[in-house]
């Protein structure tokens, strides 16, 4: 198994569970628990994942935190001061304000390449003709973006890694309107996805309709995000047997929304 670096010191990933843990991130497995294992020859740790009710390994630490341990093991470019955002031509300065207003889990080359210009027309951009890999290169060259091609169950697929603090000041730098014009966007690309497969799902139905109702959230839109889950996702997701993990979105964005109404009627879903 490779090593890798992280903020946190050395870590040994294990491709099974590296996976499952893509899963966990893209809340697949509500259930889930993370662990740090000493190797028992060298010492150094590697992480463990659990599910429902799998035993941990002996002498296990459980992280708090899942999520923080993916984006411990990315592998992180050297990411220049974004001030210099400035010398990027327009169409990597377009990719990289979409790719850091996507949520991690959606930062994959096969998702951002296709859609990049759906979102383009969605935010009333004018066409560019620059092809995605030159824009992409143009980010990765100047240290903005680390892509990674990783193991999945469908073959090898590239990943868009950015540091949270470039996220987090990239997308500062993004007016609100557009913010909310290019998530409004994604939001109709996995509404689109999901209404496309509603009547015969695959396993990535119901992970779109969730999608969706997250950008809805971030669009400020909870109460239609619930909506969204309530009436088209779950029934959906009972024909899957992903129920629980829609009643858990559901109960998720009741609760974000502050409303009693909403939290009441996600705590009586079963």
């Amino acid at each position: 198994m490779a090593a890798a670096n992280s903020p946190e010191g050395t870590l040994r990933r294990d491709p099974a569970d590296e996976r499952r843990l893509q899963r966990l991130r893209g809340g697949v497995w509500v259930s889930a628990k993370a662990w740090l294992v000493p190797d028992a020859d060298d010492g150094i740790p590697c992480f463990h994942v659990t599910c429902g009710d799998e035993v941990a390994p002996r002498g296990a630490e459980a992280i708090e935190d899942p999520i923080a341990l993916i984006e411990s093991l990315q592998p992180r470019g050297k990411a220049r001061q974004p001030l210099e955002t400035a010398r990027l031509g327009a169409a990597a300065r377009f990719l990289l304000d979409v790719i850091c207003l996507l949520e991690p889990e959606d930062r994959w080359r096969w998702f951002v390449e296709p859609t990049l210009p759906a979102i383009r027309n969605g935010v009333g951009a004018p066409p560019d003709e620059t092809l995605f890999d030159a824009a992409l290169n143009e980010l990765t060259g100047a240290g903005f973006v680390k892509s990674v091609v990783v193991g999945s169950d469908i073959g090898p697929v590239e990943h868009h890694h950015v540091a949270p603090p470039v996220v987090s000041a990239v997308t500062a730098a993004i007016a609100s309107e557009r913010q909310y014009q290019v998530r409004w966007a994604v939001v109709g690309i996995w509404k689109a996805r999901f209404l496309d497969e509603e009547v015969f799902p695959i396993g990535t139905t119901v992970r779109a309709g969730i999608a969706a109702a997250v950008y809805l959230k971030r669009c400020g839109q909870v109460p239609l995000a619930f909506e969204w889950v309530e009436q088209k996702v779950l029934p959906v997701a009972r024909r899957t047997g992903e129920a629980d993990r829609v009643l858990w979105a559901l109960r998720s964005l009741a609760q974000d929304s502050g409303d009693a109404a909403l939290a009441a009627r996600a705590e009586a879903l079963r």
